[in-house]
């Protein structure tokens, strides 16, 4: 069957527009992804789910923390989400020791699939890149001994999240030894958006606390906080290659090694979910894209035209 010049035509504007719209909405892809697609319950350390981490397990590094997956996940706004969340429901005194509830779980992520040109030394890091991270973060409870005092990501020589202490009750960064805040509180869940400029000698960091993912404009947002030679002389050189969970508590008292703390009411103290890192923003914001939805809707009507109007 012959078509005519005009099926042709129109049949290979909405291919081109189609393509166009499926190019569009695939763009964006972190290089790391951890939604925490475990079955509600399973203990996380061990697990190896998610993305960009190879065959490499969440691995504790501190405490006897209990960090099990509950569903559902954490939600925010459009942001694309998947899986449930990781939720801290107990605290244990390390054995060994009589000091203060607190728990490190990390995972290496595997670099070996990641662009060579982000890397320095086989981590994140090298002069004149730039790396993009979120994740979503609650702190439970109005305090001890009901919630965390401190919650969050280490990534490197830099804490990002709930710094802890009574001086410290809005979401923040941590960088050789100086502590900067938003003006958003711990008590409100909130999505932490940042970037880390590297540079030759002190790196400079951004973080957005609950931005409008509808307006966000990565030239253009102002970030709630900036820690660059402007705002803080003394910064890390960051690199790393493994991403840490990191909270505790300083009050539930000191007891013997292996004791036990819950919260009075039985639920967990905190939660974390979709960890993300990219190399721009949209890697590490997926939302629907209303213009390539659009795109493709329009290829669609035109081979239903061209199906049709013969």
């Amino acid at each position: 069957m012959m078509m005519s010049k005009q099926c042709l035509t129109q049949w290979s504007l909405a291919a081109a527009i189609v393509g166009i719209g499926a190019t569009a909405s695939v763009q964006a892809a972190p290089i790391v992804y951890e939604g925490f697609d475990y079955t509600d319950g399973q203990a996380i350390h061990g697990q190896t789910g998610g993305t960009g981490f190879g065959a490499n397990a969440w691995t504790r590094r501190w405490g006897l923390e209990e960090i099990n997956a509950s569903a559902p996940g954490m939600t925010y706004g459009d942001l694309d989400t998947t899986g449930g969340q990781a939720n801290v429901d107990v605290l244990m005194i390390p054995n060994g020791s009589s000091g203060f509830p607190r728990f490190e779980l990390q995972r290496t992520i595997d670099t070996s699939s990641v662009d060579p040109g982000l890397l320095e030394a086989g981590k994140f890091g090298k002069t004149g890149t730039s790396i993009w991270g979120s994740v979503i973060v609650k702190n439970s409870g109005t305090g001890p001994p009901d919630s965390l005092q401190w919650l969050g990501l280490h990534l490197g020589d830099m804490d990002l999240g709930d710094m802890g202490g009574s001086a410290n009750l809005n979401w923040g960064l941590h960088l050789n030894g100086t502590t900067m805040l938003s003006d958003v509180s711990v008590a409100t869940e909130a999505l932490l958006v940042y970037r880390i400029d590297f540079n030759v000698g002190a790196d400079d960091v951004f973080l957005w606390v609950n931005p409008d993912l509808n307006t966000f404009d990565p030239l253009t947002t102002a970030a709630d906080i900036e820690a660059t030679d402007l705002t803080l002389l003394d910064r890390p050189d960051i690199s790393f290659d493994e991403i840490v969970v990191t909270g505790g508590t300083h009050s539930q008292g000191v007891g013997g090694a292996g004791d036990t703390f819950t919260r009075s009411d039985d639920e967990p103290y905190a939660f974390i979910d979709e960890i993300r890192l990219g190399a721009t923003a949209a890697d590490v914001l997926p939302i629907p894209e209303p213009a390539s939805a659009g795109l493709i809707c329009l290829g669609g009507m035109l081979i239903f035209s061209s199906r049709h109007g013969r």
